[in-house]
């Protein structure tokens, strides 16, 4: 097990009715001042806008609305934010939404408190001392980073998407009341699903021994997800079954099924780069990679991988080669993406050439930076295996 630092600074907010606390707890806070920032109509026309809205009049806080964050956030929209924050001396921030909203709120709340380029801060991990204060109203459990430092920013104009972390945006607290979940649309059911046992799946496959307590947690997370998931998707879009999900979405990357390991994020890495391109759905992109990149590595950590298909998939051991036994799990996994009707293939995303499989890949190893760079651990990967893994995934 590696040594390791553990902290959750974030309070975490939880059950029924929890989201008419919104007011009190900016209150309590400090704000005098929020920017609410959420995404499309669909938040204004469900009521939650306007309930945020009544919370906030109601504590005597003044606000300000700042919709349109879409999927894979854009930094034309952060921009947009930071310069609103600083012409109406916002001092605190709303992220009412999801991963996408909770992402853009944390670099507006960096943009906005420092005199800094928001890009360049991003791709060059520089750490700014302060940020404006943040807190989450969640809306969609998948992506777990309204308890988290980390986000992500996509630039169109330079078809990237690049990952960023600072402790000074982790969240004061985030209320995650399951009542506001159960009237997501169908749709979205899959693709974050998946996002979420996407996490766990980075954070268990790792190079290092006797990490029990941790394999334990994140095996069990996977399969409340799977459980649940399932249950979702048979037409149970029950508070019960959201709340298993968003608390398992919470667990699955508030760093806990990583305590003691070294995690992947391999299959998270090189996703960023088809989504960045394609513009696809984060969920959906790791469909289809994970399933390629467990084919492509599997051969050399066999025991592993045979671990998996036992205790995460659930299938008889008997007396089955270890080979086989891996085999197999990797496609009960494959199985129920599509059970989840999720993509499993580049051409089911739309991908139908090989143009951009090079560039993608050199991006996602950090090529430019390192001719000689490696993504992951478990089995290193170089820019040209991670070709033979697009190709996998055709």
């Amino acid at each position: 097990m590696y040594n390791f630092e553990f902290s959750y600074p974030t309070r975490l907010i939880f059950g029924k009715e929890q989201r008419f606390r919104i007011g009190a707890e900016l209150k309590a806070a400090g704000a005098s001042r929020v920017l609410i920032v959420y995404g499309g109509g669909s938040a204004v026309r469900s009521g939650l806008i306007g309930m945020v809205h009544e919370s906030l009049v109601k504590e005597g806080i003044d606000y300000l609305d700042f919709g349109g964050i879409r999927s894979n956030p854009e930094l034309s929209k952060v921009i947009e934010g930071i310069a609103l924050c600083r012409s109406e001396s916002i001092d605190f921030i709303l992220a009412c939404g999801g991963g996408s909203v909770i992402d853009s709120s944390k670099a507006i709340a960096l943009g906005a408190a420092n005199d800094i380029n928001i890009w360049e801060t991003i791709a060059t991990w520089a750490q700014p001392d302060k940020a404006l204060p943040i807190s989450v109203l969640l809306t969609l459990p998948a992506a777990a980073s309204e308890t988290g430092c980390a986000f992500v920013i996509s630039c169109d104009e330079t078809k990237q998407k690049l990952l960023y972390a600072c402790p000074k945006v982790f969240p004061k607290f985030a209320i995650v009341d399951p009542e506001l979940f159960l009237s997501i649309p169908k749709k979205v059911y899959g693709p974050a699903i998946c996002d979420m046992m996407s996490h766990v799946i980075e954070c268990y496959f790792t190079v290092q021994d006797h990490t029990e307590v941790s394999d334990g947690i994140c095996e069990s997370t996977m399969r409340t997800l799977i459980r649940n998931g399932r249950r979702l998707l048979k037409g149970d879009n029950s508070y019960e079954v959201w709340s298993e999900l968003a608390l398992a979405a919470n667990v699955a990357h508030n760093g806990m099924c990583g305590l003691g390991r070294l995690p992947e994020w391999s299959c998270h890495m090189i996703e960023h780069e088809i989504s960045a391109f394609y513009g696809v759905s984060h969920g959906a992109g790791l469909t289809v990679l994970t399933p390629a990149w467990m084919k492509y590595i599997y051969k050399d950590n066999l025991p592993f991988f045979a671990q998996f298909a036992v205790k995460i998939m659930g299938l008889e051991p008997n007396t089955r080669a270890l080979e086989e036994l891996a085999l197999d799990g990797i496609e009960a996994l494959t199985e129920l993406y599509r059970e989840f009707d999720m993509p499993t293939t580049m051409r089911e995303l739309g991908i139908h050439d090989d143009s951009l499989y090079e560039t993608m890949a050199k991006r996602a190893v950090g090529f430019d930076a390192n001719p000689e760079a490696r993504l992951g651990y478990l089995a290193p990967l170089s820019w040209e295996n991670v070709i033979e893994i697009f190709r996998l995934a055709e």
